[in-house]
């Protein structure tokens, strides 16, 4: 009798990548999940393994994909289980999960041991690259209060700039990472190169990509916010204590504690004011008036506490005067924003 491997597979795999994305080696398993965690040590294991792979991403060493080695790995041991009877197969089952779950992290360690070992002992030589990219001219790519600009890099990859925004980056990449560091606000479209991840360096994160779609928003004072459009990323924080992957649709925001904190977003949102638009979906009216304020030097304060989070939808034109933004805002009720000077005072609306 042929026997059903994919719900044991499933169930290996979904233990092994909630460990290996946990913050720590005691994330709360269910009892099937802490079945395939049986083998002393193998937890704390999947955890080192995670930690490695976040330190590599974090010294901008190109990975192999963890995630989709391991489920090739657990995929095969599935099918290399030969038949059984039911009889047979309810005595095996939890050895046979078991195994799925050792070999894929032998396999993945393995992976990770060889790349370690690689950058090791070759540190040196593959430092030259990276030296002569650091020793050649860098452009520094700057805009002011109101202007956005599009940089076409000879990769093939562009970059807009949002407002009071800055971007270093080489004239030509070479070495094995096409790094740039950002200040301020960019969307990011990177051409798919597998042998050289792009990498954007903020102060409180670090962005990896292989060819995406992708915005970041790192203005100085301000929490750091990398929103993904298309293909998937991994950022981490400066500390290569944590890292997450992202998927199309979500956001990560890191507050320069190193925690990382993933939500899911309205892309079109994140995105709008490279179109000339200034678009916020159910927002707290305090991020509105927080982005607004950090535009034109000003400061927020609130009678009321409850209008900080207030939702609210609102769109405008990029190029909008500060006085045509907030006759807009006050158009929508509930609320009034008062402007005096360089700071900016929100009301309950007025009976």
């Amino acid at each position: 009798m042929k026997v059903d491997n994919s719900h044991n597979e499933s169930r290996a795999l979904d233990a092994l990548m909630k460990v290996m994305r946990a913050s720590d080696d005691t994330e709360t398993l269910s009892p099937e999940e802490e079945a395939s965690m049986q083998e002393a040590g193998t937890r704390h294991d999947l955890f080192l393994l995670a930690s490695a792979e976040r330190a590599l991403t974090e010294q901008h060493v190109p990975l192999p994909d963890i995630d989709a080695e391991l489920e090739h790995i657990v995929t095969a041991c599935g099918q290399s289980v030969p038949m059984a009877t039911a009889e047979e197969t309810s005595v095996k089952r939890p050895h046979t999960v078991q195994r799925y779950v050792l070999s894929a992290l032998i396999g993945a360690a393995a992976m990770l041991a060889i790349l370690i070992g690689y950058h090791f002992w070759f540190e040196a030589p593959a430092a030259t690259p990276q030296t002569h990219q650091s020793a050649q001219p860098m452009i520094v790519a700057e805009t002011a209060q109101g202007q956005t600009m599009t940089i076409h890099l000879g990769d093939g990859s562009s970059i807009t700039l949002n407002e009071n925004s800055r971007l270093t980056y080489p004239r030509t990449f070479h070495g094995g990472a096409r790094v740039v560091r950002l200040t301020g606000q960019a969307l990011f479209k990177v051409s798919h190169d597998p042998n050289h991840p792009f990498i954007v360096q903020t102060a409180l994160v670090s962005t990896r990509v292989l060819g995406t779609v992708f915005d970041v928003k790192a203005y100085q004072g301000m929490q750091t916010r990398v929103a993904l459009v298309e293909g998937r990323i991994i950022v981490s924080d400066k500390g290569g204590r944590h890292a997450c992957s992202l998927h199309p649709g979500q956001a990560v925001r890191a507050d320069g504690t190193g925690k990382l904190m993933v939500s899911q977003v309205n892309t079109d949102m994140e995105t709008a004011w490279s179109e000339g638009m200034i678009y916020y979906d159910n927002r707290p009216l305090q991020d509105v008036l927080t982005d607004i304020a950090q535009r034109y030097h000003l400061a927020v304060t609130y009678q009321s506490e409850d209008l900080r989070q207030l939702h609210v939808n609102f769109a405008t034109h990029r190029d909008a005067t500060l006085d045509e933004t907030l006759a807009l805002l006050n158009s929508m009720g509930h609320f009034q924003v008062a402007h005096n000077g360089a700071l900016l005072t929100v009301m309950p609306q007025r009976e």
